[in-house]
């Protein structure tokens, strides 16, 4: 029979009235530091005030609640029989219980808010830590970037709280539990909880502390919390810079504010800022302010730094605007996945994801379906990558219409709008942010009209998605998969959150989409592809698999999809492998297309006869001669037989021109003649050198290719509807053409 204490901590994690317990309110990712030319390097291990836990932890196991170590918190427990894991990780990539695939069925008998007792694995982790001397005095604060999905914290023995809401913080103040010397730091975790009805997205059910967790010490009078902000003039040249603190205890605070040259460029807090750079996708211009917190002698208590971004993110006359100017969102929705370390990510990782991003013309990210990785939003401030920020929300197997529960019951607001503010009082201070999303597949329901009337009231400076809401619920016109030509009748922008669902050989027809509807209808503002990675765990190959096929090498893993584990309520199979990439980064044919049709340089003939084309510059703030460099082909029969330079490349963002181009004449009878337009980086960036190829056409000059006869010098044999050759043989079905059998070697 469970104990009053047992009942207590059930009913945390199977009640949707709890969700924090002890916490601190949310605020922004940020770190204080002593000095400005520390605050500079926007390093926080070069802080004396961050202490990383991350590491090896004692680690325990169970299937259910109750088989879990209930005294496992005490400092004299005796913890000699367990093993260590790595803290972040995934405890089923660790060898603890099995991960499971779900697109859209719960994990577990669906009954909201009740969770299974017999069903719901238990970890229970031990890490002993050490408080920096210089700490003394002042305040020491935890913070756990990430736990799924709900955990109690315990130090030396004594409890300090709970949380819920897998992907943003939770943040305690331990001060008062601290002592000299050797301390221990307890965390029990739940691998559901009543909030796991909130995070049913499609993709991989993982467990367990899987991202940072530090100490930070501050001052009793510290900056709790501050908002940035940019707001340009009527023509979208000047700025002011608003920033907002919150101070604990008494303190004044000045703001300076440094480009990238290092120049402090603040002429004093609220005045405008002559002409700044301005942040986007083309050119992510960057300043970092800094937040300077002085005691009333004058003397610096902490310094803050915060990365700046001057841009304006608004919908005018239904047309979404950055910076005044209609942009396109070339996206993709993209899962924090890794195939061997589950939903642990990497900074080479998220580089490499960026890198791909910007190869190929990739231009924003939905953070496909919760708030990712705080590093990911450093890296896209960066790096130039637009981001529509999403809430830990979906509720798939609720159904994705007014029917759903969960959207409509009152017991279900807040634990709805407590994610959102979660998200939004964390990210609120990134420019790559400038769309919020309120979640995915979630229904539409009171409680998310009132989660939106927040957000609006909240925060004014950024527009807010949802899709499958009506115009109570969202400031765009989101749908998924539609046709081709489907635009908004209902005043707000149009916007593809999923299309063009990219498993297997997809990723066809893009052109129907862009040219045809999205690139000349300045209301539609762009399409996210889903999606961007195949969600492919890497397994080792079951011995009866493993054989050798003819002379190559035995595979010894693969990527194993929904299902291959056994576990119970799995759906949808290999519907994981929907990617761009695959699971090991690998590109698919389909982001080449897609690469294409992102191009922001376009070419139509005009007059070729004459040399002349038609030139379409499709950057939104760039002229092309300051981004590119051109070069025409001439191909015979599919060969280069004479090259040359694209000039007078001076056009416009949004511009186009007609360009004469210097083309011999060399067409000979029964040839093809082809003319390529090829164009390449002009400038290096961080990730990408100069000369990397970002757009190109082909247009017919000539002739038609005629193909050489060709004869097999080997033993092909034909028996229909067999062929048969060295040690192989190829069957095909008479009535569809289709191959029916392939064996080579007998097999």
């Amino acid at each position: 029979m469970e104990t009053l204490a047992e009942q207590k901590i059930r009913m945390e994690w199977e009640n949707p009235a709890v969700l924090q317990i002890g916490t601190e309110p949310p605020r922004a990712t940020f770190f204080a530091y002593p000095d400005a030319a520390s605050a500079l390097t926007m390093d926080r291990g070069k802080s004396p005030w961050f202490q990383l836990l991350n590491g090896d932890w004692k680690f325990h196991w169970v299937a259910k609640p109750a088989d879990r170590p209930k005294e496992f918190f005490e400092p004299n427990f005796n913890d000699s029989s367990w093993k260590a894991i790595p803290v972040p990780s995934n405890w089923e990539r660790q060898g603890y219980g099995l991960p499971l695939y779900s697109n859209r069925t719960y994990p577990f008998p669906k009954d909201a808010p009740n969770i299974p007792h017999d069903d719901n694995p238990v970890g229970s982790y031990r890490c002993w830590f050490s408080v920096a001397g210089g700490w003394k005095g002042r305040e020491t604060f935890l913070t756990f970037d990430g736990v799924n999905s709900a955990f109690h914290v315990w130090v030396n023995g004594i409890k300090v709280g709970y949380s819920q809401d897998s992907r943003t913080p939770a943040e305690f103040n331990i001060t008062p539990h601290l002592k000299e010397g050797k301390n221990l730091l307890a965390v029990e975790v739940y691998r559901w909880c009543d909030g796991s009805y909130l995070e049913d997205q499609d993709f991989w059910r993982l467990s367990g502390i899987f991202r940072d967790v530090y100490l930070t010490s501050r001052a009793a009078c510290r900056i709790r919390d501050f908002r940035v902000g940019t707001v340009f003039d009527a023509a979208y040249r000047d700025a002011v810079l608003q920033v907002e603190a919150e101070v604990a205890g008494t303190g004044t605070v000045e703001i300076d504010l440094f480009d990238a040259a290092g120049l402090n460029v603040l002429p004093h807090p609220g005045k405008k800022i002559a002409n700044p750079v301005k942040w986007s996708a083309e050119n992510p211009c960057l300043y970092t302010a800094l937040l300077t917190l002085k005691d009333a002698a004058g003397r610096v208590l902490e310094v803050v730094p915060q990365r700046v971004g001057f841009r304006q993110s608004e919908i005018r006359d239904g047309v979404y605007l950055l910076n005044g100017v209609p942009v396109k969102f070339k996206g993709v929705n993209r899962h924090e996945h890794d195939p061997d370390l589950g939903q642990v990510l990497t900074r080479e990782a998220m580089l490499r994801d960026i890198r791909l991003f910007k190869e190929h013309n990739i231009n924003a990210v939905r953070t496909s379906h919760y708030p990712n990785h705080p590093l990911w939003y450093d890296l896209c401030n960066e790096h130039g990558i637009y981001v529509i920020d999403e809430a830990n929300i979906e509720s798939h197997d609720y159904e994705n219409d007014a029917n759903n529960p969960l959207a409509h019951d009152p017991a279900w607001a807040q634990p709805i709008l407590n994610r959102i503010q979660r998200m939004v009082a964390r990210d609120k201070n990134q420019p790559c942010v400038v769309v919020w999303s309120l979640g995915n597949e979630a229904g539409s329901g009171p409680n998310f009209v009132k989660a939106c009337e927040w957000l609006h009231a909240y925060d004014p400076s950024r527009p807010v998605h949802y899709e499958g809401g009506d115009k109570s619920i969202g400031d765009f016109h989101s749908r998924m998969y539609a046709w081709n030509d489907w635009l908004s009748d209902d005043g707000r922008p149009s916007i593809l959150c999923e299309y063009s669902h990219a498993m297997g050989n997809s990723s066809g027809n893009l052109k129907e989409y862009w040219n045809d509807t999205i690139y000349p209808n300045a209301t539609h503002c762009g399409a996210f592809i889903w999606d961007w990675m195949d969600q492919g765990m890497r397994e080792p190959v079951p011995a009866e698999f493993a054989h050798n096929i003819g002379k190559g090498p035995v595979k010894e893993t693969f990527f194993a999809y929904g299902g291959w584990h056994k576990q119970k309520y799995h759906d949808d199979h290999n519907f994981c492998f929907n990617g761009l990439i695959g699971a090991d980064g690998t590109p698919h044919p389909g982001l080449r297309a897609l690469k294409w049709v992102h191009r922001n340089l376009h070419v139509e003939p005009v007059d070729l006869a004459g040399g002349k084309i038609r030139i379409r510059n499709g950057f939104d703030f760039s002229n092309a001669q300051e981004a590119a460099t051109g070069r025409w082909e001439i191909l015979e029969n599919g060969q280069v037989v004479a090259a040359g330079p694209v000039g007078d490349l001076d056009i416009p963002a949004r511009g186009e021109k007609v360009v004469a181009l210097d083309l011999p004449n060399i067409a000979k009878p029964g040839r093809e003649y082809l003319l390529n337009l090829r164009f390449f980086s002009k400038h290096g960036m961080a990730l990408l050198p100069a000369g990397h190829e970002i757009a190109w056409d082909q247009l017919p000059l000539a002739g038609a290719f005629q193909a050489e006869e060709a004869v097999s010098a080997g033993g092909l044999k034909l028996s229909q509807p067999t062929v048969k050759g060295d040690g192989f043989e190829v069957a095909f079905d008479p009535k569809t053409g289709m191959i029916a059998s392939y064996r080579r070697g007998g097999r």
